[in-house]
């Protein structure tokens, strides 16, 4: 029965390996990998996603490409309304098209480094929850083989208990019948 349920477990523990590796991967440094029954089966180096500091760098390199779209769109509708005043940008028009400007980009970092975050969090909670599959399944493994153990332990010991009960009742009984004879001599 060990055997049949320890077999039935494989693919839990080999997906829980699975996602520990890739939790792993967006860590910083080298690490292990493990094969899909536990066997290290090799090093790689993490990409430092889980443990990176969001920057102003990173909203800039098109981290969140809408945001480039966005900006664009606003700064073409200031710039029509002010053409449609005779094509002449004022000092209030460009005033009012720098302020959305700096409005929009002050908006969308925020909103860039709350999806960005998100996103992290999400993907880390469904690997860390895969990777808790594999963990219950370990566990359900070593439990199971403490309770085989014990139970064979324990078949073990009755088994010697009974041959002691043997030989103890074999000599009792070559005991009483040694006296019988004794006895019987005796009154002869």
């Amino acid at each position: 029965m060990f055997n049949t349920i320890n077999q039935q477990l494989v693919p839990q523990r080999g997906a829980g390996y699975s996602a520990l590796n890739q939790i792993r991967s967006m860590l910083p440094g080298q690490y292990t990998t493990y094969g899909e029954t536990g066997q290290p089966i090799g090093t790689s180096t993490g990409t430092d996603y889980l443990t990176h500091q969001f920057t102003p760098q990173d909203f800039s390199a098109g981290i969140d490409p809408g945001y480039a779209f966005r900006l664009q769109q606003g700064q073409m509708q200031a710039q029509r309304l002010a053409n449609t005043g005779g094509g002449l940008l004022g000092g209030n028009a460009l005033r009012g098209l720098e302020d959305y400007t700096q409005n929009a980009a002050s908006q969308e970092y925020g909103n860039a480094f709350n999806r960005y975050q998100t996103q992290r969090g999400n993907i880390y909670n469904t690997l860390a929850g895969i990777a808790g599959l594999g963990q219950q399944a370990q566990g359900t493994t070593a439990s199971l083989a403490s309770n085989t153990a014990g139970n064979i332990g324990s078949a073990l010991v009755g088994a010697g208990q009974a041959q002691a009960s043997g030989t103890v009742g074999a000599a009792n009984a070559m005991s009483g019948a040694l006296n019988n004879l004794g006895g019987y001599a005796f009154l002869n």
